[in-house]
Formats: C-alpha cells, structure tokens, sequence
C-alpha cells in the first residue's frame, strides 16, 4: 500500500504522524498491518461492488424499517452503473459527513462482528444509547445483546470522501443496473 493511502488511514484513525513528517514514514508500518489484519478479522462480509462509487441519494421508510441508497458508478465521466443498495429490517443508522454535493463517494460496506463494532465505538454508542437508538438503554452490553437475538446485523459504511457511517439491519441487497452501451 503506497505511503499516501497510509497517511490517509493513519490520520482517519487519529494516530500521531509527527515522526511521519520527520521521514521515518515506516514509522507506523507494522501499526498499521495489525490494525489492518485486526479489521479483515472482524469483517462478516465485504460488499466490495460499491467501491468508488458517488452517493446520489438515500432514503429511510422509517414505518417499514427500509434504508435505500441510490449510487452511481462512472469512469472518465461515462456512467457505467447504477446501484440500489437496499437494507431492510432497519432499527438504526447514522451517517456523518454528508457532503450537499457529489462528494460522497464510498468505499466500501462490510458487514462487521458485533462485539468488535461496539467494543470499537463503546463511547459514541453509549450517547446514541441515551437517545432511544435503537433501544432506550445506557449499556453496550445490553446493546450486544439485543442486536444478537434479535438478529440484527451491523454493517460499516466507508467512504473516501462524504457519507459514512452503520446501519442496524436485518439484511441488505445489492441491485446492479449496468449502463454501459
């Protein structure tokens, strides 16, 4: 993985990089693989098919448990894709970094384990606990619990650039629409 990409990484996860700028840039490298192998062990499933893909719309049927993501796929300004990510049985979701304009271009989804996701997030999940999401409760533990038998599933929304985020839910498909001539 190039140096840039690293940095990039490095500083999303809040890391020092004042040795970085002093030239020791594998400094942080055998950090960096751990955190690495630490996530690909935790990850369920990784819906890869929406790499690089640019966030047209989302929208949340709050009475029918249903998020659907509108995204679009497009190479040397050609649309190439269309794709419908839909998860359904929703009890949560929370986005940051909403961009007003096509700036929201994702990573990745991946479906990631439970404990790892809240173990990971404990003190944000403790706040959106507080506000009733998705139960009224102060407790990760009861959270782990809760997600686990009632069959929720988390997955992780990255982005490299925009919308990121999770989403609570039961299930999620994937409609690939090909535009291509």
């Amino acid at each position: 993985m190039g140096n840039g990409i690293r940095l990039k990484c490095l500083r999303e996860e809040g890391l020092d990089l004042e040795h970085l700028e002093k030239g020791q840039e594998n400094f942080y490298s055998e950090e960096w693989e751990e955190r690495a192998r630490e996530v690909r062990q935790n990850t369920i499933e990784n819906y890869s098919h929406v790499h690089d893909n640019i966030v047209l719309s989302y929208q949340v049927d709050i009475c029918n448990k249903e998020l659907k993501m509108i995204t679009e796929y497009s190479s040397a300004s050609k649309k190439e894709e269309l794709v419908t990510i839909t998860f359904t049985g929703v009890s949560t979701h929370r986005f940051e970094c909403v961009c007003g304009t096509h700036h929201n271009m994702l990573n990745s989804i991946s479906q990631v384990r439970v404990d790892y996701f809240v173990d990971q997030n404990r003190e944000m999940l403790e706040d959106y606990l507080r506000g009733g999401a998705p139960i009224v409760s102060t407790s990760c533990e009861e959270l782990k619990e809760y997600l686990k038998e009632s069959g929720q599933k988390i997955f992780k929304i990255d982005a490299v650039v925009g919308l990121q985020g999770f989403v609570f839910a039961e299930e999620i498909s994937i409609e690939v629409v090909n535009l291509k001539d």
